[in-house]
């Protein structure tokens, strides 16, 4: 079954959402302090995981959509309002950082959502701690080593923390990072580009996710990941192509896809993404399969997986993605290899 596409509605460029109540708080872990911030609500409390660089602001319109739901926020440190980490950290780390969050706040389970890099860290959580997690969204995130790999343009304006401290490298680099009409839309990348100068990342914590995003595979596990899991990607993504949902969507034993038509890789900062109800959906309803999100989502076969990796593989030309095939190929014979063992 081909995962369902929905198209991105006309949107209006984006204006400031309505803040919801909040309380604020610092959680430490080792020696260092996170920014932390509870939107009360009924309902399962979300975790929401940010991705590279990103801080809690940067949620404000998912918050905003996900209405009366109990919502976690937090900065990792070196980012938003916490303290900066001495010492890069690997995507296991930023796992027990957020594990740290949960357990500080006296929850014996939630939802997750991780968005991008985020996604990585949830993933790794998951897996970890699958006691913990009642239900896992992956937005516009890939699983890491074997992954394929955006386009090299939209890679190089990634390679720097500057567009988080100019507008107009921002809005230079905006040209190979955009996807979708909203993210070309001149008051949308006003607004964002606002929103994105509030707090400015600490260029260690930059540079450390990065680096832990090149050591980091899900893809010799995922296939155990028995979690709820809602792959939700923008079909128009030029930093991780959509591909990556689905070849996650195909590991994962207990998961959907659902396919956000003509939105690009920052559509959980688009008041009017299509991905928003399938998300609020998959969190709020008693039996998640009832969802809009699950049964707006599709399963991906092992077939329709290799005719998508036939198609994403025209970028193997590229150095990193030629390097990302081979690992994904050494790890697929392996997984055969294992089965045949056991």
């Amino acid at each position: 079954m081909t995962p369902r596409t929905d198209v991105h509605p006309q949107s209006s460029p984006q204006r400031p959402v309505p803040e919801r109540e909040r309380t604020t708080q610092r959680v430490i872990a080792g020696a260092v302090e996170m920014a932390v911030s509870r939107y009360p609500g009924t309902g399962h409390p979300v975790l929401l995981i940010h991705g590279l660089g990103a801080h809690q602001r940067m949620w404000d319109p998912l918050v905003a959509a996900l209405g009366d739901n109990e919502v976690i926020t937090f900065d990792f440190p070196g980012l938003g309002r916490s303290h900066v980490a001495g010492v890069p950290q690997t995507i296991p780390a930023f796992a027990e950082l957020a594990l740290k969050i949960i357990d500080d706040l006296g929850y014996a389970q939630v939802d997750v959502l991780g968005y991008s890099f985020g996604g990585m860290v949830a993933q790794q959580l998951t897996h970890a701690h699958p006691d913990r997690i009642r239900r896992l969204a992956l937005v516009a995130t890939a699983p890491g080593v074997g992954m394929v790999p955006g386009y090299p343009s939209a890679m190089f304006a990634l390679a720097t923390p500057l567009r988080y401290y100019s507008k107009r490298f921002y809005k230079w680099t905006n040209r190979f990072l955009a996807g979708g009409e909203i993210e070309r839309d001149p008051a949308w990348m006003e607004y964002t580009s606002h929103v994105r100068k509030l707090y400015r990342p600490h260029p260690i914590t930059y540079y450390s996710q990065l680096i832990a995003c090149q050591l980091f595979t899900s893809l010799r596990w995922l296939h155990t990941v028995q979690t709820p899991t809602l792959v939700v990607h923008g079909t128009d993504d030029p930093i991780i192509p959509v591909f990556n949902a689905e070849l996650m969507t195909a590991h994962l034993p207990n998961a959907r896809m659902f396919a956000a038509g003509a939105e690009g890789h920052l559509l959980m900062q688009d008041a009017g993404s299509s991905s928003f109800g399938a998300i609020t959906s998959f969190f709020a309803r008693p039996d998640h399969r009832d969802s809009a999100g699950w049964q707006g989502g599709a399963e991906v076969t092992l077939d329709e997986l290799a005719e998508a990796e036939r198609r994403a593989n025209l970028r193997a030309a590229q150095p990193m993605g030629l390097y990302h095939q081979v690992v994904r190929n050494s790890l697929r014979t392996a997984d055969q290899l294992r089965k045949r063992v056991t």
